[in-house]
């Protein structure tokens, strides 16, 4: 008998954050929450001691009285890779994975071994082939799905948490396909600049944060743990400022390097775990000149809290 449950994970650095949905409303999240972690848990996406890990997962099923679940969770964003990729217009579609693993080294240079890859089809163009390729370390998605294993999930799907929250975003009827949208994934460990066209990542970049997780501290409000920053005040403004600075450089790169010159960002989507979101949308408002936005999943019937968009658009996948 299949999993009635599904259980929808997204890991970052600092917390887990993840919602439950049932078979008979799989795309209304039942019930929600964080776990935040221990702060020398994972650093930069890797589990230091998946002993410990499992134990946030499994007090995260114990509080739900949850015993099993399929599981379809987000890769932490550090390592993953994911760009837009040429392939001989020869190759068909099944035969385009082992290709791609055949030209390792060759033709395909990664930042490391042992990859798992998997590609989206984009277009055929004369004697080319164009894909979306992701990357992604093959021993750490073993790991992760070992320990998931071992706490008695079902691992179904994995993916990238900027395809999760585009998903929602399309979902919401806002994608039009002639659009460079930018979408900022802003999370207290780092930030994932994603740019999507016709639907499609066109160009991705991860800036680690710059800022210690020892800098941040929670409080319990009501049923709900809040985090704050511990630092200077200053350290946490020049941060920002840095920040949208580095991002206005990286749309120039993508005006005149990605796209040759030939398209502008026309319009960037705010989101992410950022615990001082308006303030930080009042200065992305000011810093650029094209439209800013977030996203309001109440609009489909989800009442969470925006920071969970990402898990939100993780229940939407099939």
């Amino acid at each position: 008998m299949k999993n009635k449950i599904r259980l929808h994970i997204v890991i970052k650095d600092h917390c887990i954050r993840y919602g439950f949905s049932t078979h008979t409303s799989p795309q209304q999240l039942t019930t929600y929450g964080e776990e935040f972690l221990p702060k020398d848990l994972i650093k930069e996406g890797v589990i230091q001691d998946t002993r410990r890990f499992e134990m946030q997962v499994e007090n995260i099923l114990w509080k739900h009285k949850m015993r099993k679940a399929s599981l379809f969770f987000t890769v932490p964003d550090a390592s993953a890779i994911i760009r837009v990729h040429t392939v001989p217009g020869t190759l068909k579609e099944e035969e385009i994975k082992g290709y791609l693993y055949q030209q390792i080294g060759e033709s395909l240079h990664l930042p490391f071994e042992q990859p798992v890859l998997d590609f989206g089809m984009i277009r055929r163009e004369g004697a080319d082939t164009y894909i979306l390729l992701v990357a992604y370390p093959e021993e750490r998605v073993e790991l992760l799905e070992k320990s998931f294993s071992q706490v008695r999930l079902t691992p179904k799907a994995a993916e990238l948490s900027s395809l999760s929250i585009y998903r929602l975003y399309h979902k919401l009827n806002k994608g039009r396909q002639k659009d460079h949208m930018m979408l900022i994934e802003w999370n207290v460990d780092g930030i994932v600049l994603t740019v999507f066209h016709n639907e499609i990542p066109q160009f991705s970049r991860h800036m680690k944060s710059t800022l210690l997780l020892d800098q941040w501290g929670y409080k319990k409000y009501e049923d709900q743990t809040r985090i704050f920053f511990e630092g200077k005040e200053m350290d946490l403004y020049a941060y920002v400022v840095d920040q949208l600075a580095e991002v206005e450089r990286i749309m120039s790169f993508y005006k005149f390097s990605v796209t040759k010159g030939n398209s502008d960002i026309t319009n960037i989507v705010l989101s992410g775990d950022w615990p001082y979101f308006e303030e930080l949308y009042q200065q992305a408002e000011d810093k650029f000149t094209v439209p800013v936005e977030t996203l309001a999943p109440k609009e489909l019937g989800f009442n969470l809290p925006a920071r969970y968009c990402d898990v939100i658009g993780l229940s939407l996948k099939e």
